[in-house]
């Protein structure tokens, strides 16, 4: 009977001993397991606080550009066909003008040519005149 006991309790030891060691490593898996969690904790956090900050700055930038494309809004209720139209006739206008100052140009300088007058002089005394 105590030889029964004695490898009841040799038995025992053994399988206390293999159970500690599982526990053992079962306690290192965990400890690198939260070590694990804790770094991707942060790390998950860290890119929040980034994605949080650009979130910021992408709705300021966004409330900067409604605000500029409402003011421009605002500014082309003004503006319709007509305005337009006027360009166009303004810019047509400024054409024959420029077409007409030619000719008086040729025609002034004709008129110099025959009275034998200076033309350039004549013009500078012009603008000299307007200065004035």
């Amino acid at each position: 009977a105590n030889t029964s006991n004695s490898e009841s309790i040799s038995n025992l030891t053994i399988a206390n001993s293999k159970l500690e060691a599982t526990l053992r490593t079962t306690r290192e898996k965990e400890h690198k397991s939260t070590i694990a969690l804790q770094k991707f904790k942060e790390q998950t956090e860290r890119k929040l606080n980034q994605n949080k900050e650009e979130i910021f700055k992408l709705t300021a930038e966004r409330d900067s550009v409604r605000y500029e494309f409402e003011k421009l809004r605002s500014e082309m209720r003004g503006i319709d066909k007509n305005f337009f139209e006027e360009v166009e006739d303004l810019k047509y206008a400024l054409q024959e003008s420029a077409k007409l100052n030619k000719i008086y140009e040729k025609t002034l300088q004709g008129v110099c040519k025959r009275n034998k007058l200076n033309y350039h002089e004549i013009l500078a005394g012009v603008f000299n005149r307007q200065k004035k």
